[in-house]
């Protein structure tokens, strides 16, 4: 074997440990730890032309943009697809909290120091909840319930096109904007009598 083939092997050969990243599907996801299990999604194909099923990879860190000012967060099942990045050292010690790390060995960009970013699927998929923002700038917000737990300030008109109900909770009695007339000086009043309040969508 000539020295340029012996390197080539070589470098193929070390490549073949040498992994940057790949797109992966979730088996099970931790919310409180945000840790997932993940199934790399393509085969490893080696030079002799044998086919190398990845293995399942553990306590993957999921990310989700996040500060201390702010943090996003949406759950994750079985099947959802992940763009899986692996670390060029060893990430062991830091995933238990230290900062700066000391790696707890010399690996580098191996299997076991993989991180999971969401979404990276082959073809677009549209959750049961989702927010869209169209080309003029108009968000449309799709969900079985929004809970704003805070005040909510609009600098501008609000459209209710059903009816808006005000009272305690969980279920009132309040009072029904649609169906509720204020006094006037010259015409009919409505009393004020509370009304149930639809129940909240679990």
């Amino acid at each position: 074997m000539s020295m340029s083939a012996a390197l080539d092997a070589y470098m193929s050969a070390w490549q073949t440990g040498v992994h940057t990243s790949i797109p992966g599907t979730v088996s099970s996801y931790d919310a409180g730890t945000h840790r997932a299990k993940v199934i790399p999604s393509v085969r490893l194909l080696m030079d002799n032309g044998l086919k190398i099923e990845l293995p399942e990879l553990l306590d993957v860190p999921v990310i989700f943009p996040a500060a201390k000012s702010f943090d996003l967060e949406f759950p994750l099942d079985k099947g959802d697809g992940v763009l899986l990045i692996f670390a060029e050292s060893d990430i062991a010690s830091w995933k238990k909290g230290a900062d700066p790390a000391t790696p707890d060995s010399p690996s580098r960009f191996s299997l076991d120091a993989s991180v999971a970013i969401p979404g990276l699927v082959p073809k677009p998929v549209k959750g049961s909840a989702r927010i869209f923002i169209d080309k003029n700038g108009v968000i449309t917000w799709k969900a079985k319930k929004i809970v704003f737990d805070g005040q909510a300030v609009f600098k501008k008109v609000v459209l209710a096109r059903d009816d808006i109900y005000v009272g305690p909770e969980p279920a009132g009695p309040g009072v029904s904007l649609k169906n509720h007339i204020h006094p006037t000086a010259v015409g009919p009043t409505s009393p004020a009598t509370p009304a149930p309040i639809p129940p909240e969508e679990m």
